[in-house]
């Protein structure tokens, strides 16, 4: 027998962009079956744009903070026709119910319907202003250090914990003592609607060095971060996302560290990483742009193209090691695409990248 249950469906679209609204979702009614340990959604879903749709069912057993709870058999996912009645349904396994600790009525189902609408990636690009990045430098620079800034400090960390709550993402923070104080490493994440456990990074420290306003070294990775944080919100994925902002780094990498060891959850597995570093100088004088030593010698083309130029500190490095090829080589093209005015040098290091610490 049947018995309507009290589930909660939240329903979410996928790849919307500016010119593309939002399919429609309307849930009609849920049973759930005792004896078959199904689920049944009727629901229906209306798109203006699209006449064929995409939908999908996830369960979380941690009231909505992740929809990664086990199903054992579904019906009904794939391709639905726009405006007609469907039903999905989702078997769960009893033990399953009881490692969780919860009974079904305990369980959050999530309905995912997708159109086939593209975002648009230039939109993305262009929604980052000038007139934002110069707004939030005002308010992060300054030094920002635990002994020397801390009042400073903490009004910056409250700056981005507040971006990250007002923009709808889950907020959490690692918190621990360094040194006798009190830090705190501050984490933003958007869930995957299909690969949820897999996390894609964006990274970047928010305290300065004792004796420095700190604008670039990292006032202006923060700055990208919360441009970040604002634009990218306004969007669905299929992976997770997620922005850190870490404390402690100007201290030998503390905040990086901690993070790395305990700040993800079991279930998230870091999928690729954009670590944001002094991103904001500019300058189109010559003779400003320094090389470490040894560069030459381990990157020829890179040290013959920054001589070429003059030495003007007018580019980007775009580093990584041989594990991280495919994202800074996707890095390279997309921006070549989207921001072609923006100069960027790839660096690519061999094994780790401990052959060139600096």
């Amino acid at each position: 027998m049947k018995n309507p249950i009290l589930f909660l469906f939240l329903c979410a679209t996928c790849f919307l962009h500016a010119q593309n609204t939002a399919p429609e979702v309307q849930i009609n009614l849920t049973t759930y079956d005792p004896s078959t340990h199904k689920i049944y959604v009727d629901y229906m879903a209306t798109d203006a744009e699209h006449p064929d749709l995409e939908s999908s069912i996830t369960l979380s057993a941690d009231t909505g903070k992740t929809f990664l709870f086990p199903i054992e058999w579904t019906q009904g996912e794939g391709i639905i026709p726009s405006g007609v009645p469907a039903t999905l349904v989702a078997e769960v396994n009893p033990d399953s119910l009881a490692a969780y600790g919860v009974d079904p009525f305990g369980l959050i189902a999530k309905v995912v319907v997708r159109d086939p609408g593209e975002v648009d990636i230039q939109a993305i690009a262009d929604a980052v202003t000038p007139e934002d990045l110069i707004d939030w430098m005002a308010q992060v620079e300054g030094i920002r250090h635990r002994v020397t800034g801390l009042d400073h400090l903490n009004d910056v960390r409250a700056l981005i914990a507040d971006e990250m709550i007002q923009n709808g993402w889950q907020y959490r923070t690692q918190d621990y003592e360094f040194d006798n104080s009190n830090s705190s490493n501050i984490i933003a994440r958007k869930p995957g609607h299909s690969v949820e456990e897999q996390v894609q990074i964006i990274i970047g420290h928010y305290d300065s060095v004792a004796n420095s306003p700190g604008a670039d070294d990292n006032a202006s990775a923060v700055c990208g971060l919360l441009a970040a944080i604002n634009i990218l919100s306004q969007y669905e994925y299929e992976y997770s996302l997620m922005m850190v902002a870490l404390d402690n780094e100007e201290d030998g990498l503390i905040g990086a560290y901690t993070f790395t060891e305990q700040g993800l959850e079991p279930y998230e597995k870091p999928n690729g990483v954009l670590n944001f570093e002094m991103i904001g100088y500019y300058t189109e004088e010559p003779n400003t742009q320094t090389i470490p030593a040894g560069l030459d010698l381990l990157f020829p083309d890179a040290a013959a193209e920054i001589a070429a130029n003059d030495f003007k500190g007018d580019f980007l490095i775009n580093v990584g090691n041989d594990n991280s090829s495919g994202l800074q080589a996707r890095f390279d093209s997309v921006a070549a695409v989207y921001v072609p005015d923006l100069k960027i040098i790839s660096l690519s290091v061999a094994a780790t990248g401990l052959i060139a610490p600096d």
